[in-house]
């Protein structure tokens, strides 16, 4: 939980570089593997997390572009 605690607590933050970690730790529990192994996966996720941040801080549109960032990153 760790990294939801994190997501909530950076919310809309490109700072982010404590939510990278969390993700990379949930990651590793997960997968059985080295949280190093798996922080560029953790990068991806916690950038589309900041996309969809943006989206609902926008009033989340329907046909906005942090959309597509969203689903590419993820």
């Amino acid at each position: 939980m760790n990294w939801w605690i994190a997501h909530r607590k950076l919310f809309g933050n490109p700072d982010n570089v404590e939510l990278v970690d969390a993700l990379a730790q949930y990651y590793a529990l997960a997968y059985n593997a080295k949280p190093a192994a798996l922080r560029e996966a953790a990068k991806h996720r916690a950038l589309g997390m900041l996309y969809s941040d943006q989206w609902v801080n926008a009033g989340k549109p329907a046909r906005s572009p942090l959309l597509e960032k969203e689903e590419e990153e993820l």
